[in-house]
């Protein structure tokens, strides 16, 4: 859905009627400028890298002979992640806030979030065949990063899905959160969560918590992980990451532990140096 959207402000811009190899490095510089005027560094980056990899499939699989305008320009740089997290209290609200949304489903979705990590749209689009309440965990076999992924549940999301499934009689092949004709269109089914845009901005104005998004309860999830104790190699893996990289933003919450951690060694050659004071 996402390149379709790309490939559309492409067409628009740059024009359908322009051949291939007469994309210059001038005129992606051009485009990139006039998109940057318009939104922010994120799709544009998309839209470039979709541009660049046309290039390369032209010249390597249709053998066409262009060279790639898009390798001879700056591309906009990534904006830093946004790493606003909920404390204790202001997920204990947004919950209680949730329970009174006309969806019953939207509580535990919320939770959900909050005790998984997972991205809004990998536990939306959900269904029950996917979770295995025994074991606690949930198998998902394509997430963003085109990989498979296993997530753990804790003890008391388990509880609650456990209870949620007998209340809706859940069957396999049923969605956990959403009901099947919820995800008819094309946009739906990339990106499930919209249909819980809705839901969650009435339920932040009625927390109290105007300043926050959806994608946050993933943040809060991470950092109160590694407030807890959990390395970055085991929170990686938690929220899916590749790379070390997109975990180091929340290394700075660590500074406490590192204090308490550093304090340990606080008498290293100590001992005999107060002896001989």
């Amino acid at each position: 859905m996402r390149e379709k959207v790309a490939a559309k402000r492409l067409l628009e811009k740059i024009g359908s009627e322009i051949a291939l190899g007469s994309i210059s490095p001038a005129i992606a510089a051009k485009y990139r400028d006039a998109r940057l005027q318009e939104v922010s560094a994120y799709p544009v980056r998309a839209e470039l890298a979709l541009l660049s990899h046309l290039f390369t499939k032209a010249k390597k699989e249709w053998g066409i002979p262009v060279d790639n305008p898009v390798a001879e320009i700056e591309r906009p740089a990534q904006p830093r992640g946004r790493t606003r997290f909920l404390t204790d209290e202001e997920a204990s609200k947004l919950l209680d806030a949730s329970r009174k949304a006309r969806n019953k489903n939207f509580y535990y979705y919320v939770l959900t979030l909050l005790h998984t990590g997972m991205r809004a749209s990998e536990a939306a689009g959900l269904h029950w065949n996917q979770v295995n309440l025994k074991d606690r965990v949930i198998f998902l076999p394509d997430t963003k990063n085109k990989d498979t992924k296993w997530v753990s549940l804790t003890k008391e999301l388990t509880e609650e899905l456990s209870s949620l499934k007998k209340i809706s009689k859940g069957k396999d092949e049923n969605l956990v959160f959403l009901k099947d004709n919820q995800l008819k269109t094309d946009r739906a089914k990339a990106r499930p969560g919209i249909k819980f845009r809705e839901a969650f901005n009435a339920a932040k104005k009625r927390a109290g918590l105007p300043d926050i998004h959806m994608h946050d309860l993933r943040h809060t999830a991470a950092s109160h992980l590694i407030m807890s104790g959990v390395d970055i190699r085991t929170l990686a893996d938690i929220l899916g990451h590749r790379t070390l990289q997109m975990v180091q933003r929340y290394t700075h919450l660590l500074h406490d532990h590192k204090l308490s951690a550093i304090d340990k060694i606080g008498s290293l050659g100590q001992s005999q140096a107060k002896k001989n004071h």
